[in-house]
């Protein structure tokens, strides 16, 4: 449930998801979709890898790019219009 969700932060090289519970065929969608995601069940977390711009000299997304891909996130894994 998106509108549960009380916390988007960045953590290191990943950006922090929470509460979040998702089902099984979720986590394998969030897996395909953002490799070396992290799953931590019993904290109703999720840490998925901050998205940076192309090339070796690559830097992490940030401002409204960034938010823009929270929002991908949401509506994709974690609260899909299926």
């Amino acid at each position: 449930r998106a509108a549960g969700i009380r916390e988007i932060s960045t953590v290191g090289k990943n950006v922090r998801f929470a509460p979040v519970v998702l089902p099984e065929s979720r986590t394998i969608r969030l897996n395909r979709m953002f490799p070396k995601s992290i799953v931590k069940s019993q904290l109703e977390t999720i840490l998925v890898p901050r998205p940076g711009t192309p090339g070796q000299t690559g830097r992490p997304l940030e401002g409204i790019a960034l938010l823009e891909w929270a929002r991908l996130v949401i509506d994709s894994v974690i609260d899909p219009k299926e």
